[in-house]
Parts: C-alpha cells; structure tokens; sequence
C-alpha cells in the first residue's frame, strides 16, 4: 500500500462522498498507486455511520471504522493511524474544505527529502470573534505546553509511517 487516507468523521454524511470523489480523481492523475481511505466515524448523531458503511461495502478501498462513543478528533486520527497500511498517510477533514486534490504536491515534497509536509491556508474567510478566541487559546497552550516554535504552523498533514 502506498497512500492512506485517514479522515476522521462527525455529521458528515451530506459531505462525505464528495471528499471521497476528490481523493480518487486525484489518485487517477498518477498510475501504479494504491491507496486507502480510511473512515474513522467519532459517534454521529447523522447517519454517517450507515453511509460508511454502504461506503465500504461497495468500494473496497474505503475501511470504515465505527466508535460506539465521542472520542474526539485526535483519537479518530489515531485509530485511523492504527488501522493505516500506506507507506504514506494523508489525513483530511469530512468537510471538504481540506484539499486533498492536492496529494502529489505533497508527496512531491516528500520524495524530496522532508518527514512531514503541511499545508497553510493563503486565504481564509473570515472567523467569528468566538472562533478567533479559541484559536488564540489554542495557540498560547502550544507554545507554552510543547514549546511549538511560533513560525510553525499546523494543518492536516502527509507523513511518512515507519515500516
């Protein structure tokens, strides 16, 4: 296996098989890669569990996998990892405002000799003042916690698993 995709999922079900479109027509650009796409279902309150399921069934590249309660989104990540057999993996959100259209610019990258590769949005919408709160506070804990340098960002990521 050479790609997985790890997405973690909650209430997705309305946005779900078009991330899953994006990430096969991207695939489709380069021949001879296999890949995976791991659904990592947090417990929605939506059918999102039922549509991975159908999901998995008919597409034999999709695992779907199923919490019987809210973990959160860094252990459906986790999960995920643990399921993931990609010499690579990508992770995404369920929203489809990640690109992961984008795959071969990171794995590009990564054959160039980088560990983690991560995208940084040039632009965004604008967040509400409760939203810039909380990535104020976020911020703050992340420098002060881990000691994470401030002109290091976080996103979504492709990194490679150890074999």
């Amino acid at each position: 296996m050479d790609i997985s995709f790890v997405i973690p999922c909650y209430c997705s079900e309305k946005n779900l098989e078009g991330v899953i479109s994006e990430i096969e027509a991207a695939m489709k650009k380069r021949e001879g890669f296999e890949y995976e796409i791991i659904l990592v279902n947090d417990n929605s309150k939506d059918n999102t569990k039922g549509l991975i399921n159908r999901l998995s069934k008919e597409n034999g590249r999709i695992i779907g996998i199923n919490f019987a309660k809210n973990f959160g989104q860094p252990n459906a990540l986790l999960a995920g990892f643990n399921q993931a057999s990609g010499k690579y993996i990508m992770t995404s959100d369920d929203d489809g405002q990640t690109p992961v259209g984008m795959v071969w610019d990171f794995y590009d990258k990564m054959q160039e000799g980088y560990d983690v590769v991560c995208a940084k949005y040039t632009e965004t919408t604008q967040k509400s003042a409760v939203r810039r709160f909380g990535t104020k506070v976020n911020e703050f804990m992340l420098y002060h916690m881990i000691d994470k340098p401030k002109e290091i960002g976080l996103s979504s990521f492709l990194w490679q698993k150890d074999l």
